[in-house]
């Protein structure tokens, strides 16, 4: 059964009877009023769907009235009724009462009541047209506070891998340390032999094994320090940093913890680099993995040749990373930055070091680039943002 209500306002009871004998048998609810001022009240009070007035009635005309109804039922459908075809008045009723339908007296039923049909559709439309809008407003709101929630998510499981690598490289770069901390025991155990077979003992011998004792126990301090600090999650420091300065103390940390021990170190740095905005310490992870993976790649007395370069359009620096290993076959180039690909041997890499080079490199806004030949070697190339002036 139909809901909707019309309201007919005229102020001739004919007209009212009339109108209300044409759409009583369509199941409408019908509401009459015989002034704009009776109207209002009744729309006031009851919500109306569809309204046809008359244009000339005393206390205020049509026109009059249906902009007061739009005022306060903008939703509902507005239709004027006149007994006069002036196209001025009909101009008027559109622009001012915007006005569905402008109907003239003597009407066609027929006509009139599929023009109503239609207009009541028409409301339908734009109510549900307004609700759904409503729901799209409110999902787009819904989706946008999960979107803000997978980026948190996204960020912490990020954070769990970068950490979760760093902690497998530093698995392996504290195999390599222990073997240097025996060779320093070693070291310092022996010294202590001699110092006790010593009968006589001069202030030279002691002075010089002092100093080796001394230099010894330096040794340790600084192996101690780089595993704490490799192996601490720290929160993200961006600022001015030098490449330069990082893969340098990189390279020296890997060659004292016993990595790059049996290596050849080739350097060819540009003369004054631009710095980067950067995290010294994420940096530092992207240069250790490259490095461990060199030094997988290649037997003892290998070369790595480490460049720093800017390329002609002076938007980023690069850092070239090259090895004399067995190189990576082409079928398997697109897949090394894949999580978990890995064609090392169990224990010797977890197949994520790539993966989370490339995520700090693009967290950088940069690139990374892989060259290779089975046989020849690898070279990886890392591009960094060059700040602007």
């Amino acid at each position: 059964m139909s809901k909707e209500k019309l309201l007919f306002v005229d102020d001739e009871e004919n007209v009212l009877k009339s109108l209300v004998r044409l759409f009583q048998e369509n199941n409408y609810r019908i509401l009459t009023a015989r002034s704009g001022r009776e109207g209002l009240e009744l729309i006031s009070k009851d919500k109306v769907q569809l309204i046809i007035s008359d244009y000339r009635m005393p206390e205020m005309n049509g026109i009059e009235f249906l902009k007061r109804v739009k005022m306060i039922c903008p939703d509902t459908i507005r239709m004027i009724l006149t007994g006069y075809a002036d196209l001025d008045i009909a101009v008027s009723a559109i622009n001012e009462g915007h006005v569905y339908k402008f109907i003239i007296k003597p009407w066609d039923n027929e006509l009139l009541k599929v023009t109503v049909k239609r207009a009541l559709e028409f409301h339908n439309l734009m109510i549900e047209k307004q609700s759904l809008n409503k729901k799209l407003i409110e999902k787009n709101k819904e989706l946008k506070e999960i979107n803000e929630n997978l980026e948190q998510i996204v960020e912490e499981r990020t954070q769990q891998l970068l950490h979760s690598e760093k902690m497998a490289t530093l698995g392996q770069i504290a195999g390599q340390i222990g073997h240097e901390i025996n060779n320093v025991l070693s070291i310092l155990i022996g010294k202590m032999e001699l110092l006790k077979g010593k009968k006589k003992i001069n202030n030279k011998y002691v002075e010089d094994t002092l100093k080796v004792f001394s230099e010894q126990f330096n040794r340790l301090k600084v192996h101690s320090k780089n595993l704490l600090t490799f192996g601490k999650p720290v929160p993200s420091d961006f600022k001015n940093v030098s490449l330069k300065e990082i893969l340098d103390k990189t390279i020296d940390n890997l060659i004292f913890s016993g990595i790059l021990k049996y290596y050849k170190i080739d350097k060819e740095y540009e003369n004054n680099l631009p710095l980067i905005y950067g995290d010294a310490l994420q940096i530092d992870q992207i240069f250790t993995n490259l490095f461990i993976n060199a030094h997988h790649s290649m037997g003892k007395n290998g070369t790595i040749s480490v460049m720093i370069k800017v390329p002609d359009d002076k938007k980023f620096i690069e850092v070239h990373i090259k090895d004399t290993g067995k190189g990576i076959p082409k079928e398997n180039l697109e897949k090394i930055f894949e999580p978990f690909f890995t064609t090392k041997l169990e224990g010797k890499g977890t197949g994520l070091g790539l993966t989370v080079v490339k995520k700090i490199v693009e967290s950088h806004k940069g690139y990374i680039k892989v060259k290779s030949q089975v046989n020849y070697g690898t070279i990886m190339i890392i591009g960094f943002p060059v700040i602007k002036n």
